[in-house]
């Protein structure tokens, strides 16, 4: 018999929050650059990425590395106060829905992010107030699909993992959870979102 939800875990990029994307990278960048070039410079700054994300390095430091990979035309500076524009706005209905999950779920999330990113969606965003708890990759030390960034969750959750169901993109990710014995499903925006809890007979 399935166990009842008790938790709504959430991704944040691209399931609550609308991103710019890399286009802003290929505006800096020194050169156009071919696709062949642009696949390069993403392998090879890929490891600064993962480096942040997972609170390894500082935001300096990702800085200083990433532009040692991909020549851009611009400073350390201009390069972050780029980075820190993608996190574009909420999904319209992100609060609304996470307020009325609230009234009857635990709501959090857990999400790889950076500082340049979360702060800006949990402060100017609003998502600090409308989760109870929150896993974010480089305060947790882990990034998904990894498993031990859900059994972090999972552990201070304190639940067994089939009162989670999680929400996210990406379908490593969710095959990661399901490996835990979560409920998960991928969603891309809050219209799915939506489309997957009333189906699931949790929002009302």
């Amino acid at each position: 018999m399935t166990e009842p939800y008790s938790i709504i875990l959430f991704d944040i990029g691209g399931v609550l929050v609308e991103f710019k994307g890399s286009k802003g990278l290929l505006d800096l960048s020194r050169e156009p650059l071919t696709r062949e070039q642009i696949k390069d410079y993403r392998k090879k700054t890929a490891v600064w990425i993962r480096s942040m994300e997972s609170g390894k390095c500082s935001v300096e430091e990702f800085a200083e590395g990433f532009l040692r990979e991909w020549p851009m035309k611009v400073g350390a500076e201009e390069f972050l106060a780029e980075l820190r524009t993608w996190p574009l706005r909420l999904f319209p209905g992100v609060a609304e829905t996470l307020q009325q999950l609230s009234k009857n779920f635990t709501v959090a999330c857990l999400s790889n992010t950076n500082p340049l990113h979360w702060p800006r969606e949990r402060d100017a965003m609003g998502l600090g107030r409308l989760f109870s708890r929150h896993y974010i990759s480089y305060e947790i030390g882990y990034l998904k699909p990894d498993s031990k960034a859900f059994q972090h969750a999972i552990d201070d959750l304190d639940c067994p993992p089939g009162q989670i169901l999680f929400l996210d993109d990406r379908e490593e990710n969710i095959e990661a959870a399901r490996n835990l014995g979560m409920g998960a499903r991928r969603t891309v925006g809050i219209d799915e979102v939506r489309a997957v809890l009333l189906e699931l007979g949790l929002l009302g």
